[in-house]
């Protein structure tokens, strides 16, 4: 009987410490979720400011070749007039 007391003991302090690591290991897998869902939003964030600065680098480029298409235009339309007459003064 005594020897039943003994190993129920036993049983009963290695339940608690499994129960204690598991506790612990369970722990460690929602911080370690944590930080991993904070780096995914970390992640989208600058996936987000970077898609808004490559729209406005893209309005940014269109203004320009449009000006520059507009020079262009200019400088074949002043071509074609010629050269600038010398004014008599």
């Amino acid at each position: 009987m005594a020897e039943l007391e003994a190993q129920k003991r036993l049983l009963e302090k290695q339940r608690a410490e499994t129960e204690k690591e598991l506790v612990k290991e369970k722990r460690g897998k929602e911080h370690a979720m944590f930080y991993a869902d904070c780096f995914a939003f970390g992640l989208m964030g600058t996936i987000l400011g970077l898609e808004k600065e490559t729209r406005a680098l893209k309005r940014e480029l269109e203004a320009c070749t449009k000006a520059n298409a507009d020079l262009q235009e200019g400088r074949h339309a002043a071509e074609a007039r010629g050269p600038p007459r010398a004014s008599s003064a």
